[in-house]
């Protein structure tokens, strides 16, 4: 078995260990093991007091695009977790309750029979995501003193993970995890980096050995302009 195929193999295991812990009431539905895509939100008081709406409207809008996709059957289940870069986010990750987006009921081949109870079971699983998106985006979280910049991310890549979201200044403050063990192989990264610093140089620094962790792990990474935000709707 390769390191990747083990990694997604291990998808159900770490949800499961989810679920014990009381995160997540929810198996792997009958198309096999969980989607999962997280987040690492910056909820410290060291960025800019812009950034953390910002990203949580960049997050739901990540949450709607899975939902059009898993309406139209091309994705099935997805797990979307929103944890916090804050004081040893490692143990204190969730910043929100994950949102389980259930593969869709298949659409019946005759129009006539079932047609009621597809439709009535399609529009509940709409209404309750949708709903649970919307508290997501209104969120205010308090802020934090204190950032482990990388107990989030590690928390992240063990739930396996295929796409990751961070949003940060990547000043770190307060003791901090290590990433002994991170593996990011196959996972796609968008990093939303806001540098309050007057010094272009120690920014682009950060900037590059975070991106140079990410790829080290294995992940491929995006980078957000936060001059972007506002024409994009969702990080991937």
């Amino acid at each position: 078995m390769s390191r990747v195929t083990a990694r997604r193999a291990g998808i159900a295991v770490a949800l499961a260990a989810v679920v014990a812990a009381g995160l997540v009431a929810a198996q792997a539905g009958a198309q096999g093991s969980a989607a999962a895509e997280a987040a690492c939100l910056d909820r410290s008081e060291s960025p800019d007091p812009w950034l953390l709406p910002i990203a949580l409207h960049l997050w739901a809008g990540e949450a709607r695009r899975v939902l059009i996709l898993a309406a139209s059957g091309r994705v099935g289940k997805t797990v979307i977790f929103t944890g916090a870069i804050g004081p040893d986010s490692y143990r204190n990750f969730t910043l929100f309750p994950p949102i389980v987006i259930p593969a869709f009921p298949a659409k019946p081949s005759n129009p006539f029979a079932g047609k009621n109870d597809y439709e009535t079971r399609r529009a509940a699983i709409l209404r309750g995501v949708r709903s649970k998106v919307a508290a997501l985006e209104r969120l205010d979280p308090e802020r934090m003193l204190g950032t482990d910049l990388l107990g989030c991310i590690l928390k992240a890549s063990e739930l396996g993970v295929d796409r990751l979201f961070v949003a940060t200044d990547l000043q770190p403050y307060g003791p901090q995890q290590s990433l002994q063990g991170l593996d990011l192989h196959n996972v796609r990264v968008s990093l939303l980096f806001d540098c309050l610093s007057d010094n272009a140089a120690k920014c682009r620094d950060r900037s590059d050995a975070m991106v140079a962790t990410f790829r080290r792990a294995g992940a491929t990474v995006h980078l957000i302009d936060p001059a972007e935000v506002n024409t994009i709707h969702a990080p991937f």
